[in-house]
């Protein structure tokens, strides 16, 4: 089933010259006949509906695949005000999510699988139309708000993946597909207002310009204040609200198909966003004589009023930040160019070829240490950053040996590269370290999977195989730069790291009913080595190796009934080797002030772990649900001259060893004839944990979502939603810096406070 709702957003650049054109189309067109059940939403009974996935790069019943899977829907999205990848953690168990650089830049990781320190290359691959999301410099997902608008839906795959589709990946893959055009006019168009004077509006439309060339528009946008006070830095002597939102997007989308063995879509989107940026917050500092090696910590030794800055910080809580001496901004933009061709070369043979080309930039000012002594700044110089991506990927798809044989192989090519020096205007410790770096990644795989119906020897048995062979290369061109240069001047030095493996993947999936899978997987997946470009001492640092996670999965998925209530579990036992793992490490040079953030090959780990959901429909208006899944994992070697103590402080990193939720949803029994009526609440859960890469702690937390919506007003075309997020209005950190043993210091950034508004949408055309 695929299902078109959107996610709201409100434009300030020529967004209302797109609104006038959608509005004057829609002029005259009829709104949606609506009787009790046109105003329904399309998960009203989702417990037991089927949801089809293209997790196997086919449709099928998510129940059906035996991979460990999380779809959310658009209706889902909405209705929890997920705005951001990193918001869907608090949806998706074993998934978690950080930031450090900037709250518009996110580290995700699934099972525990993420990206430890800077090396440019995600452990969970994020796609959208099946074209990898760009990362920035170090490993975090680039983009910003304003990706997740006029979706279909967002699966969370879990587990190494690979030999199917795309980069390889050791945690997982988060797919995300927009909307296609249809073969009838209509479409939507949706105006939100909230709390912090949050101004929303986005829409879609389908404009079909013959019976093979269809056309689809989607916008959004939004316009919100900030929910964190800056009392002043170099650019707002008078204070500013931070934390704020100014995010655009747009997107065409072309279909042509003359045929039906012939299809092809051109997806174009742009977006943009800019904000005050989010500042971190002073939340510890280390005086102790000996708190860093025996010795006392630099920053507090350099300068003695880092303490008191603590004690005024902490007065004003975690909704106001000291003056600091760096500016605090971010913004962006990008623009993205998909092309996918299907070509149905037989009844049993398709190819396809999946295109992708990413122009992304970001300028990052911030003041690190989150004070006014000049520790560790971007300042007005900022981190400038342009990367250009290039992918293609070609699949060829086919059934052979009387159909129970279904196999697909492929070729994959990644050109991500930074057509300019990205620069960083940088304070260390006082003094100015500005840099400059080109970096470069390629990547090239070959890869095939096959799954094989042995029901002639057991009945209802399945086979998988798959193997990928990578090849990557990830380089850079750097040097320092003068102080306020905008391109480093030399000399400059070039690292280069190359990088090959073989992965796999083999199981078994035994269909016991139509309602039962039971299924065994195991799998390998690498992630690339890197360079470390310049230590603290200037020199150029050694490479690091690929590190590695070999995992085994038993799962079981059914659907099923207890007193005539219909249920559905899902169950996933796992254990994983993890070798070789890269961790970033400090490093200071001779003078004990510089410093550099190196990665290296540091260890050896293993962790096993279990996730459970369960779904029931108790009467035709009332579905309870509940999530839980617990992880352990333990380090079992270190390699020699590695800081174990501090390795095993911040095993989990990004890694809460346990998280829960329950979700109820209660459709009102009113007359259908007003429309559908029905509210929602989710409560979600989970234990301490630590950012990654920066080590912050994460103290456990929960939050609680509630949303009530009335669809198919009166049979009109109009739908009403009332929504509210961290309800209970919780104070919880998303990131931060925690050197306390090594620089002396510790910051943090904090989640967003309770947001509520409205929603009101109008449909046109055909639904």
């Amino acid at each position: 089933m695929r299902i078109t709702l959107l996610l709201p957003g409100l434009c300030t650049r020529g967004l209302f010259v797109v609104l006038g054109l959608l509005s004057g189309l829609a002029m005259g067109a009829p709104a949606v006949a609506a009787d009790a059940s046109a105003g329904t939403t399309a998960d009203q009974n989702p417990a037991l509906e089927e949801v089809v996935v293209t997790a196997r790069r086919r449709e099928e019943n998510v129940q059906t695949v035996p991979i460990a899977i999380d779809v959310v829907t658009p209706q889902l999205l909405q209705q929890n005000n997920i705005q951001t990848i990193g918001d869907l953690q608090y949806l998706v168990p074993s998934m978690s999510a950080s930031n450090f650089a900037t709250r518009d830049a996110v580290n995700v990781s699934i099972r525990g699988q993420g990206t430890n320190g800077p090396s440019g290359e995600p452990g969970v691959v994020v796609y959208i139309n099946e074209v990898p999301v760009p990362v920035d410099r170090e490993g975090d997902l680039a983009g910003g708000p304003g990706l997740m608008f006029d979706l279909e839906n967002v699966q969370v795959l879990k587990g190494p993946q690979g030999t199917l589709f795309g980069q390889n990946s050791v945690g997982g893959a988060l797919l995300m597909q927009t909307a296609r055009p249809t073969k009838e006019f209509g479409g939507n168009i949706q105006a939100s207002y909230g709390n912090y004077d949050d101004r929303e509006l986005d829409g879609a439309i389908n404009i079909p310009l013959s019976d093979t060339l269809l056309t689809r528009i989607a916008f959004t946008g939004q316009l919100r204040d900030g929910f964190t006070h800056l009392l002043s830095d170099p650019s707002h002597p008078n204070g500013t609200d931070a934390d704020n939102r100014d995010d655009f997007g747009l997107r065409g989308t072309v279909t042509y198909r003359p045929n039906e063995t012939f299809q092809n879509d051109t997806i174009v989107t742009f977006t943009q966003f800019e904000s005050h940026g989010s500042p971190l917050l002073l939340t510890n500092v280390n005086t102790s004589a000996t708190g860093c090696s025996g010795a006392p910590c630099p920053a507090p030794t350099f300068f003695p009023t880092l303490a008191p800055s603590l004690a005024q910080q902490q007065a004003l809580g975690i909704r106001t930040v000291i003056p600091v001496s760096s500016n605090e901004a971010s913004s962006g933009s990008n623009l993205s160019i998909n092309n996918i061709t299907r070509i149905a070369l037989s009844d049993a043979l398709t190819f396809r070829n999946i295109f992708g080309f990413e122009d992304y930039y970001q300028v990052l000012a911030l003041d690190i240490d989150g004070t006014s002594l000049p520790i560790l700044d971007f300042p007005d110089l900022p981190r400038d950053d342009t990367y250009r991506q290039f992918t293609d990927e070609a699949q060829l798809l086919g059934k052979t040996m009387a159909g129970r044989l279904e196999w697909i192989v492929g070729a994959f090519f990644l050109d991500n590269q930074a057509p300019k020096f990205n620069v960083e205007d940088n304070i260390e410790f006082g003094a100015p370290a500005d840099s400059g770096t080109k970096p470069r990644t390629r990547s090239e795989a070959l890869f095939a999977q096959g799954t094989y119906d042995l029901s002639e020897v057991v009945k209802k048995l399945k086979f998988t195989a798959g193997l990928r062979y990578s090849w990557d290369d990830l380089s850079a061109l750097g040097g320092p730069a003068p102080p306020g240069d905008l391109q480093p001047t030399g000399p400059f030095q070039y690292s280069d790291a190359k990088s090959s493996a073989l992965t796999w993947t083999g199981g078994l999936e035994y269909q016991a009913t139509a309602e039962t899978l039971l299924y065994l997987t195991s799998r390998r997946g690498f992630r690339p080595g890197g360079a470390n470009g310049f230590s603290a001492s200037g020199l150029l640092e050694n490479n690091y190796g690929p590190e590695y996670v070999n995992d085994l999965e038993l799962g079981l998925k059914s659907d099923w009934s207890l007193g005539g209530v219909p249920v559905r579990t899902n169950i996933d036992l796992y254990g994983q080797t993890y070798d070789d793992i890269q961790v970033q490490q400090i490093v200071f040079a001779s003078n004990g002030s510089n410093f550099a953030a190196l990665t290296e090959n540091a260890a050896t780990a293993r962790q096993w772990g279990a996730e459970f959901e369960v779904h029931a429909q108790l009467t035709d208006d009332l579905q309870v649900g509940g999530t839980f899944d617990y992880l352990s994992f333990k380090y079992t070697k270190f390699a020699a001259g590695v800081d174990a103590a501090t390795l095993t402080e911040g095993q989990y990193g990004n890694r809460p060893p346990r998280k829960y939720g329950v979700n109820a949803r209660y459709h009102l029994p009113f007359d259908g004839a007003i429309g559908a009526l029905s509210v929602r609440a989710n409560w979600n859960w989970q234990a301490d944990s630590v950012a990654v890469p920066s080590g912050t702690v994460i103290p456990a937390f929960g939050l609680l979502n509630l949303s009530a919506d009335w669809d198919g007003i009166h049979g009109t075309g109009f739908d009403v939603s009332l929504f509210a997020t961290n309800v209970l209005n919780k104070d919880y950190s998303v990131g931060g810096f925690n050197e306390l043993s090594s620089l002396g210091f510790a910051i943090q950034r904090f989640g967003e406070p309770r947001m509520y508004g409205v929603r009101v949408r109008y449909w046109f055309g055909v639904k």
